[in-house]
């Protein structure tokens, strides 16, 4: 029996950072692009009956399949640059906003993107990297995804403050749904124009 088919709007469809082995193994394959060891991105539909306005919850989304693309015409590289076209629009639109965190010197210590099911996928933007690091004053840009609804930012000060930020930001955020991963992220200059296939992130080890 064929599947049924998931009819794709090319304006609601995003990408997803997700640990892997999250997305079902078998036929057919959810359509993901490898990120770095144990992280993908999925491609996923905001449900016909939300809005990207309103935020996706759980059983409002519907990932995107390899055979839902072959249906629609779209290679999986289209498919990629679609999503991200609709993650800078939602960006630009401020349905997903970046906020500073200052610290005692009144100086930004955290660019947080936040409270929306786009946030730590916000990690892909283009021009991402020239956002924190010009807010943050730095070069070293490093990254945390604890959870799918947070992206942290901020500036790398060395071994003994990535350790002790780290723990600080795995408390608080120990309640996060969608968990993604406990290892921070070396932020890279990567793309500052839609030309995905540019590496823009590597672990910190």
């Amino acid at each position: 029996m064929q599947p049924s088919l998931i009819t794709i709007d090319r304006t609601r469809l995003y990408p997803l950072i997700v640990p892997a082995g999250y997305l079902p193994a078998g036929s057919p394959s959810p359509a993901r692009m490898p990120l770095l060891d144990g992280l993908e991105v999925a491609l996923v539909i905001d449900h016909p009956g939300g809005s990207i306005e309103e935020g996706i919850t759980a059983g409002l989304a519907e990932y995107v399949r390899d055979i839902d693309l072959t249906d629609a015409g779209l290679t999986l590289a289209d498919a990629y640059r679609i999503a991200i076209e609709n993650l800078m629009s939602a960006a630009e639109n401020g349905l997903v906003q970046a906020a500073g965190a200052s610290g005692p010197d009144g100086k930004v210590r955290f660019v947080i993107w936040a409270d929306h099911w786009l946030a730590a996928t916000c990690l892909l933007l283009p021009g991402v990297y020239q956002m924190a690091s010009s807010a943050l004053s730095t070069k070293d840009v490093v990254a945390a995804i604890p959870h799918r609804d947070v992206l942290i930012m901020f500036a790398d000060k060395g071994p003994a403050d990535r350790a002790a930020t780290a723990e600080m930001i795995r408390e608080n955020e120990k309640d996060g749904r969608k968990p993604i991963t406990s290892r921070l992220l070396r932020v890279l200059p990567g793309a500052t124009k839609p030309f995905y296939e540019e590496p823009v992130v590597a672990y910190l080890e």
